[in-house]
């Protein structure tokens, strides 16, 4: 029979596959621990990439698919420095592409506090409601890096849409 710990890890399971993101957790050791289907399709890595479950290998491959590799790395590492901040930003691939990045730690109580980043497909959008980099130039530092990917930091609030007053007054 299935016990509960089972079942939640299915469910679990399930949920990642369901969400319209990526979704890409590594230890702070730099394993990849977890990782979905739809971020496997966004990044196209090779077999050799997954079975290292290096988190160093991964960028790499990463990110030589992005317009501005030097920088996406530079603005990596600074994450990994400071992993008390919630980060959201604007990656452009070579192919056109532009994602989403999302990241936090994953607060767990006992200290691991594994890292999660999640990217969400932002090609389709209007660029005027985008945030766009303003050079393609590679960034010299992680201070530029953060300038090419637009970084906007939310700490634990969220942004909510007013609505009309009279469909509010309801």
């Amino acid at each position: 029979p299935e016990t509960q710990g089972d079942r939640r890890q299915r469910l679990l399971v399930a949920l990642m596959e369901s969400v319209f993101d990526g979704v890409l957790i590594v230890s702070r050791a730099g394993k990849m621990i977890y990782h979905n289907q739809l971020f496997l399709d966004i990044w196209n890595f090779p077999r050799e990439v997954l079975e290292s479950r290096s988190d160093e290998t991964a960028l790499e491959w990463a990110a030589h698919q992005t317009t501005d590799p030097d920088g996406f790395l530079a603005r990596v590492a600074a994450v990994y420095q400071n992993t008390g901040d919630r980060v959201r930003e604007e990656i452009t691939m070579k192919d056109g592409r532009v994602y989403e990045r999302c990241g936090s730690a994953v607060r767990t109580g006992d200290g691991d506090e594994p890292w999660m980043w999640t990217f969400r497909d932002r090609t389709a959008e209007p660029v005027a409601g985008r945030c766009r980099a303003a050079s393609a130039e590679p960034a010299g530092s992680a201070g530029r890096a953060r300038e090419n990917f637009c970084l906007r930091r939310r700490r634990g609030s969220r942004q909510s849409a007013r609505l009309p007053r009279r469909i509010a007054a309801r």
